[in-house]
């Protein structure tokens, strides 16, 4: 930025970490926010019309401020400057119904309805009683009771990639294994692609494993490979080529590899 820009207060969902990178910002931080605050109109970002200042600081090269989600935040460029912003935003509750509801709605069939046999006679039959809020409570809680589709649905949201256009694709690929085991040669280490997102779970008959929004399901006898692929970014390609040795996880490892999921460094 250059002398005295700025986005203006404004607020947003995020967990931000403003990471100072060259010259001086001085940022202001106000009053907590939500979606009934009064922001104006046009602009994508959530500029607020009203500005409570609580405090402020000049952070130089090095410093790092953090704000919490709703925190409205005003920074002002003092000299030319550079920041990082660096922003982790959890799903809404409306995000994870809609992809819970998702999700559900495949195993659900025709024969699903809603009963009220054990009704009473009401005196005034037009009433829904809290009787009846609790019968639907109780036909809604059924139908999503089930913790592998929830991990399911976690796992798939929780790997999507924010940015699509720079993001690798998880696809099956048409190699074999020997091309996989030969690609792994050309490098002693790999990594994991840094817009690439890798988690799992572990069920009673098959571990589950999450990249880039889809779900593959392996053998529970994979655990161990799958918790340390997920949980390191940094591979040997020794470990790689002798671990993956269940033909589902070199199909998998194939795959990452030549998706460029994971990488020669």
């Amino acid at each position: 930025a250059t002398d005295g820009g700025s986005v203006g207060p404004h607020w947003d969902q995020y967990d931000v970490f403003l990471l100072q990178a060259e010259g001086q910002r001085e940022w202001r931080v106000g009053q907590m926010c939500s979606e009934k605050s009064s922001i104006l109109e046009g602009p994508s970002v959530k500029i607020l019309a009203d500005f409570a200042e609580t405090d402020r600081w000049v952070l130089e090269p090095g410093d790092m401020l953090y704000l919490p989600p709703g925190l409205a935040h005003w920074g002002i460029s003092q000299g030319e400057c550079m920041t990082y912003s660096i922003g982790f935003r959890a799903p809404s509750t409306a995000e994870l119904f809609e992809r819970t509801i998702d999700s559900v709605l495949p195993t659900l069939t025709q024969d699903d309805r809603y009963s009220d046999a054990d009704i009473a006679a009401q005196s005034s039959p037009g009433e829904i009683d809290d009787h009846a809020a609790e019968r639907l409570k109780s036909l809604l809680i059924k139908a999503i009771d089930d913790p592998a589709l929830l991990k399911a649905t976690l796992g798939q949201l929780m790997t999507e990639a924010k940015y699509d256009e720079q993001a690798p694709v998880y696809q099956a690929s048409e190699e074999g294994w020997a091309d996989t085991v030969n690609a792994l040669k050309e490098a002693d280490q790999w990594a994991r692609h840094p817009q690439a997102r890798f988690a799992y779970s572990v069920e009673d008959t098959f571990v589950a494993f999450y990249c880039q929004g889809e779900v593959i399901r392996l053998p529970t006898s994979s655990r161990q490979d799958v918790m340390q692929l997920c949980d390191s970014a940094y591979y040997e390609s020794e470990w790689l080529i002798g671990s993956f040795a269940l033909p589902e996880l070199k199909k998998l490892l194939t795959d990452l590899v030549f998706c460029d999921l994971i990488v020669a460094i």
